[in-house]
């Protein structure tokens, strides 16, 4: 069963914001590369869980802003998700 990454998930609620600014940045990687993993991943999903991570230190928050950036430079270059050809 693939992990939900849309703010509601039960799975990383009770995570800490760096844990899920990590885990969002190994999806949109997955993504990026096309990978078998991340067939049921929306970018628009990762970019949702991101911005609900916002408010922990600022640290965190400079990190997950940056991400955020080139999260949204992707998906106006045409990147939503990876769909598997035959699919």
């Amino acid at each position: 069963m693939p992990i939900q990454l849309v703010p509601e998930s039960r799975l990383l609620a009770p995570t800490s914001p760096a844990y899920r600014t990590t885990v969002v940045a190994a999806m949109f990687a997955e993504i990026l590369r096309e990978s078998p993993f991340a067939t049921d991943v929306q970018l628009d999903e990762l970019i949702e869980s991101l911005e609900a991570t916002l408010s922990g230190s600022s640290v965190e928050n400079a990190k997950a802003e940056e991400l955020l950036g080139l999260m949204r430079i992707a998906r106006s270059l045409g990147v939503a998700g990876y769909v598997p050809a035959g699919e």
